[in-house]
C-alpha cells in the first residue's frame, strides 16, 4: 500500500502489523474514538507531513508501534501512560516539545531513540528511563526532570550531544 492514509473517524481498534511496511505519505490523523493500537501497527509505515496526536482513549501502545515512521511535526501523547520498546524509534522524526504524561512510570529502552525533541519534559510519576531510552536525539537541549525519579538505565540520553545543562533530581538512586 502506498498514498495517503484515510481512517474513519468511526475506528476504534487498529489491529497489530495493520499497515507495517506500507508505503504512506502526506498526513496522518488517528481518530478521536480509536481506543487501541495493536503492536507494530504503523511500523516503516511511511512519511508524514504532520505532526502526531494520540487520541485520548488511548491508555497504552505496544511494541513498535510507529517504529520506523517519520513525521515532521510535534509528538503529542495526551492520556498514554504506557509504551513499548521502540515504540517511537526513528530516524529523525517528530520535533519541538514532548511532554510525557502524568502516569507514565517508565519509559521502556529504545523508547523515543533518534528522534528530533529540543525539550522533553517528564512527570512526577515517572520512576524509571529505560536503556537508550532517548538515545540519539541530537536537536535535544533541555530536560526537566522531576522529584520521584529513581534510575536511569544504560545510554538514556547517549548521543544527545547538544544539551545545554543537566540537573538530575535528588530522589535518583541508580544511573548508569
Amino acid at each position: 500500500l502506498s498514498g495517503r492514509l484515510i481512517l474513519p473517524i468511526a475506528l476504534i481498534s487498529i489491529g497489530s502489523y495493520a499497515f507495517q511496511n506500507c508505503s504512506f505519505s502526506g498526513d496522518l490523523y488517528l481518530p478521536e474514538k480509536l481506543e487501541s493500537i495493536g503492536e507494530r501497527a504503523f511500523r516503516l509505515a511511511g512519511s508524514f507531513t504532520n505532526g502526531l496526536k494520540i487520541p485520548d482513549k488511548i491508555r497504552k501502545l505496544n511494541s513498535w508501534t510507529f517504529n520506523g515512521c517519520m513525521f515532521k511535526g510535534k509528538l503529542e501523547l495526551n492520556n498514554c501512560e504506557e509504551f513499548g520498546n521502540y515504540c517511537f524509534e526513528c530516524g529523525g522524526c517528530f520535533s519541538g516539545e514532548l511532554v510525557i504524561p502524568e502516569g507514565v512510570i517508565s519509559i521502556p529502552d529504545n523508547c523515543f531513540g533518534n528522534c528530533s525533541f529540543s525539550k522533553i519534559i517528564f512527570p512526577k510519576s515517572l520512576r524509571k528511563i529505560g536503556e537508550s531510552g532517548f538515545f540519539n536525539n541530537v536537536h535535544l537541549e533541555e530536560i526537566e526532570f522531576k522529584e520521584g525519579l529513581l534510575s536511569i538505565e544504560s545510554d538514556a540520553f547517549s548521543g544527545c550531544g547538544n544539551l545545554l545543562s543537566l540537573k538530575l533530581p535528588s530522589t535518583l538512586k541508580n544511573l548508569q
